[in-house]
């Protein structure tokens, strides 16, 4: 997917410090521009907290979804 852009690190940061044992699941979407390329290409990201018996965050699980299509066609509509 490439590298996330300095202008999205502040936004995942608060996303990730909003976690919270009742919470514990966040999600958004950014664009990835490369040089030479017409259009950007979209991830969404799922960001999961997993905690310990005293709800401590002891690890962030991420899964990044390509979501391109999804953008272009809506764009298309």
């Amino acid at each position: 997917f490439g590298r996330i852009p300095k202008d999205e690190i502040p936004k995942i940061r608060r996303k990730l410090d909003s976690l919270t044992f009742e919470n514990p699941i966040t999600q958004y979407e950014h664009s990835l521009s490369h040089s030479g390329q017409e259009r950007p290409r979209w991830v969404r990201w799922i960001h999961r907290a997993l905690f310990d018996g005293q709800e401590n965050i002891v690890e962030y699980q991420a899964v990044g979804f390509d979501v391109t299509d999804i953008h272009h066609r809506t764009e298309e509509l």
